[in-house]
């Protein structure tokens, strides 16, 4: 017998769009609208076409009159999935109305109390959409079905007390959907505790069977950090190297059957609109930043992100020496320069870092200028240190001086430049993942004696890429990686770093702007 979730899909509901849901091009979308298990797993790619199943199978609640206590991170993200998803979903779809149109009859009472964003009525049903950063809605709601919507981002704390609503139901059910985040954690563990149903395609050539491998089935390494795409329209059998459809024709098959959890993994390979061009894109900016590999692996592979502490270490920088010597002048160059007792700086053309110095005494600024005039160059400066002597060199400078800041991960999307005032906001993460993935990748080469430069290599070493775990003020709990730096001197690193961003913003210094890099935020005591 047909699920109310396989019926109501084929028969009934329609998106936000109007549209009705097809089999045809989402094929994986069948199991998890006939499964009949009440604990459900997904962990997902974004934008796959997991929602819309999720979305049914709330209706199927309603249909069996079922109440359903549905979680979201936050009460904003709560509002927007009601608005843009669920509303236009039930005006979309005449039995959804009618469900509404009886609630509001049977209640008599209007819209306005069987129709609020909080909470919907559908006939003898209800469905409650609650934000996890909100305690207050996790009372007094009867449930009979958990929704837990993006499980990552929600307040874990909140989530334990979302079971609580279900203590007087007969018929209780969980379902979790989430993106990754890391190994391990949130959706992936519970992932990694269900069944494991992964979604089989079929060659159409020899008639294998298999998983679909981003690394086996689309790219080809060369080496250490260079792929290559096998196949620009689709996917490649890793049998007989024939090409294959991946949207095409499979079945869910599970790695650990009989768990009491009915899980799925959905991925852009197999789901979604993106093409394999875009996910090369996305793959080629991931081999360039560890923030974007997470990115990737979370986002597209639908897959947990496996992190390590990163840093550099001697033999690692010693590839990146070139056979050229310092030089003591130039034009066009481009400078790094973090300010403290003393001043550090790298001076780069193009690829290469040209020179590598450190001023001071009471000069220090002075000789600084003579510098930036001796080799033509603009500069990317760290204001936080000493703001005032920051904006005094900027003053002297009026018409080339662009004031920037770091940003936390997730506060800024790479870079922010405000061309009014001047002001640039950058990742601080994802800056040092990019100028850390260049020396790994030698994409820039030191002077030939760099190694010998007292401290320098030191300096390079010293900064670690960590995952840091910290409460909001939301009460919801952030995960990111941050370069953390030890009481040791960094500056050169730094220096480098503003050097290799400078490079990325001003477009290899093809444009005549000093940039001024403050509020790093660094969790470390400057040296001196």
């Amino acid at each position: 017998m047909p699920t109310v979730d396989w019926w109501l899909a084929r028969f009934h509901h329609r998106t936000h769009k109007g549209s009705a849901l097809d089999f045809v091009a989402h094929p994986w979308q069948r199991a998890l609208l006939q499964d009949e298990s009440r604990n459900k797993v997904i962990r997902k790619s974004v934008q796959c076409g997991v929602s819309e199943c999720v979305c049914v199978s709330a209706f199927a609640c309603v249909d069996r009159s079922e109440r359903v206590f549905w979680v979201f991170p936050t009460e904003s993200i709560r509002n927007r999935f009601v608005a843009e998803r669920l509303d236009p979903c039930v005006k979309s779809c005449p039995r959804y109305t009618d469900y509404a149109l009886a609630a509001r009859e049977r209640l008599r009472g209007g819209r306005s109390e069987a129709d609020a964003t909080s909470l919907k009525q559908f006939g003898d049903a209800a469905i409650a959409f609650v934000g996890s950063n909100s305690p207050a809605s996790f009372a007094e709601f009867v449930a009979d079905w958990v929704f837990i919507d993006e499980l990552d981002h929600c307040d874990q704390d909140m989530l334990t007390r979302a079971k609580d609503r279900m203590g007087h139901s007969t018929v209780r059910g969980m379902y979790r959907v989430g993106n990754p985040s890391l190994v391990g954690y949130g959706i992936d563990e519970l992932y990694t505790e269900s069944d494991r149903k992964r979604w089989h395609v079929t060659c159409g050539h020899c008639g294998d069977r298999q998983v679909l491998d981003w690394f086996i089935n689309f790219v080809r390494q060369i080496d250490q950090d260079r792929y290559d795409l096998r196949a620009t329209d689709g996917a490649v059998c890793r049998k007989c190297n024939g090409a294959m459809d991946r949207h095409g024709a499979g079945e869910w098959i599970a790695d650990n059957p009989g768990a009491e959890i009915s899980g799925y993994h959905v991925s852009q390979l197999f789901s979604g609109t993106t093409t394999v061009a875009d996910l090369w894109a996305d793959f080629q900016r991931g081999l360039k930043s560890q923030t974007e590999m997470m990115r990737f692996c979370n986002s597209v592979l639908g897959e947990g992100y496996k992190h390590a502490d990163a840093k550099l270490y001697p033999e690692l920088v010693q590839r990146c020496v070139g056979q050229h010597a310092q030089a003591n002048v130039g034009n066009d160059c481009l400078i790094g320069v973090d300010p403290g007792r003393e001043i550090h700086g790298v001076i780069g053309l193009g690829n290469k870092i040209v020179r590598i110095f450190a001023l001071e005494g009471e000069s220090k600024w002075r000789d600084l200028q003579n510098i930036l005039n001796a080799y033509g160059a603009i500069a990317a400066i760290d204001a936080d240190y000493d703001p005032t002597e920051v904006r005094r060199f900027q003053e002297a400078n009026r018409g080339r001086v662009y004031l920037v800041s770091y940003r936390s991960p997730g506060q800024v999307a790479d870079y922010d430049l405000d061309s009014e005032t001047r002001f640039v906001k950058a990742d601080r993460t994802q800056t040092m993942d990019e100028s850390h993935a260049a020396i790994l990748a030698g994409d820039l080469s030191l002077p030939r004696d760099a190694m010998s430069i007292p401290g320098f290599v030191d300096q390079l070493c010293t900064p670690t890429r960590v995952l840091v775990e910290r409460k909001l003020q939301t009460g919801l709990v952030n995960k990111s990686f941050v370069w953390v730096d030890s009481d040791k001197p960094d500056h050169w690193r730094h220096a480098l770093n503003y050097w290799w961003l400078l490079r990325k913003v001003t477009g290899d210094g093809n444009k005549p702007f000093l940039y001024v890099l403050g509020q790093r935020n660094r969790e470390r005591v400057l040296h001196g």
